[in-house]
């Protein structure tokens, strides 16, 4: 075997090779790194811009939830936790309004006194996310996007506390509300 010296016309050759594409090398990595970090930029600002068209979208969903649930913390039947009233009104309203796909009246600890559709066991909502910030902030509260347990459907949890004349609460409502991509723009434009 050769051994290869510098003063080889071949081993020169691959040098002045390699030296002259280096410099594009460097350039292609270095548009391969600006071109990523542009890339980032533009995916930041488009996901900047899906949050404001979905926070545009949430907020009369919001507004109209908050008027349901504060209207049904009023009636007196919601201090006096009474489930049959609640099971029927929550039946009438959501055969007249497809777009929610649940309402609920929980005890302060998360436990269901009232729901459509109907819980078939005991069941306490005390652990979820929204309950806890409901707990804290004691005031109406938009959960997160989820499946729900019972309807098997997209929905986002909206949650009223009932509070008495101390600020003890009483009771909390809850409307779950239909939240497929399409779903909401058509029932904004009603």
């Amino acid at each position: 075997m050769r051994h290869l010296s510098f003063s080889s016309l071949r081993v020169r050759l691959i040098f002045l090779v390699l030296l002259a594409t280096a410099p594009v090398l460097g350039l292609m990595v270095y548009d391969g790194i600006e071109c990523r970090a542009g890339e980032r930029v533009r995916v930041l600002e488009n996901a900047r811009q899906l949050a404001r068209c979905y926070c545009s979208l949430l907020e009369p969903i919001a507004l109209d939830a908050r008027q349901i649930l504060f209207t049904l913390s009023q009636l007196p039947e919601s201090h006096n936790q009474e489930t049959d009233f609640y099971s029927k009104l929550f039946s009438k309203f959501l055969e007249r309004n497809e777009h929610y796909t649940g309402l609920s009246i929980f005890k302060p600890n998360g436990m269901v006194i009232a729901s459509v559709p109907l819980f078939t066991k005991p069941t306490n909502f005390g652990d979820r996310p929204y309950f806890q910030r409901l707990l804290q902030s004691r005031d109406f509260v938009i959960g997160e996007y989820q499946v729900g347990r019972i309807s098997g459907k997209s929905n986002i949890v909206l949650v009223y506390p009932d509070l008495d004349t101390t600020g003890q609460i009483r009771t909390v409502l809850t409307c779950s509300r239909y939240s497929a991509p399409g779903k909401d723009t058509q029932v904004h434009n009603e």
